[in-house]
């Protein structure tokens, strides 16, 4: 098979701290864990070697790989992508 990238995790929801998901890319699972942390910036490792970037390349290779990516707590993503955005409270003038 060709070759991929998984998207940005720019839009983790604000109240999560990470997650881990069990990514299947043809014969190819990947374990990836997304998690916030202290650092000033973001990271993203693949089987212990530091990426550029902010995508992970997926290939079908057929072997098991393991991807962290850490997120600075400075980055906060949709409070809940879940949720239309809420409108500012207070009076509301006709435009008559």
């Amino acid at each position: 098979r060709g070759y991929h990238c998984w998207p940005s995790w720019r839009w983790l929801p604000a109240h999560w701290p990470g997650f881990t998901l069990h990514y299947r890319y043809g014969a190819t699972p990947y374990q990836i864990t997304v998690r916030r942390t202290a650092q000033n910036e973001q990271t993203i490792d693949l089987d212990g070697l530091r990426l550029e970037g902010d995508e992970v390349p997926l290939r079908d290779d057929d072997r098991e790989h393991m991807v962290d990516i850490r997120l600075p707590l400075s980055l906060i993503g949709s409070p809940d992508p879940a949720m239309p955005p809420t409108q500012p409270s207070g009076n509301k003038e006709s435009l008559e």
